[in-house]
């Protein structure tokens, strides 16, 4: 269970990655913005890959994830279960987490800190829908095997 928890905080984390140049300043009423606002479930097909060394093990990602307006960012992605928090920046339907964030997880003997290596949410043009994908890196607190993480998906805005 607490692996489990550690793929999920990774693939919140593998939403990293490049530069937005559109709206990257705190939320201040942006059009841009507010499109992707809100509390997004995930769509069946949604995974996320782990490689721990040798190994590797596919996860299903379900549940919901909540982007809303940020004050230091356009955006922010927050995830209420693990208490992570991430700035993101939007370039027209693209939004970016900002590079070099990471979160430190307690999960007991799978406590670690994740690092976003790339990541970006791109909204649908015509439905309310967006793909997800990126990838981390997770160092865990006891010095194992660093691990990797690949993740994918299409989320909804119900």
């Amino acid at each position: 269970m607490q692996r489990a928890r550690i793929i999920g905080v990774i693939w919140l984390i593998a939403m990293a990655g490049g530069c937005g140049n559109g709206d990257e300043g705190p939320a201040g009423g942006s059009t841009e913005a507010a499109l992707f606002v809100g509390q997004w479930s995930y769509r069946p097909g949604a995974v996320n890959r782990m490689t721990c060394g040798s190994q590797t093990r596919e996860t299903v990602l379900n549940g919901t994830e909540t982007l809303q307006l940020g004050s230091s960012a356009a955006l922010e992605w927050v995830s209420g279960s693990l208490g992570c928090r991430f700035d993101l920046t939007i370039d027209g339907d693209t939004a970016r987490v900002v590079p070099g964030q990471s979160c430190h997880v307690a999960a007991g003997a799978n406590s670690g800190t994740l690092e976003v290596k790339s990541a970006s949410f791109t909204l649908s043009a015509s439905t309310r829908t967006m793909v997800a994908s990126g990838s981390a890196a997770a160092r865990y607190d006891d010095g194992r095997t660093p691990c990797t993480a690949v993740f994918s998906g299409t989320l909804v805005l119900p």
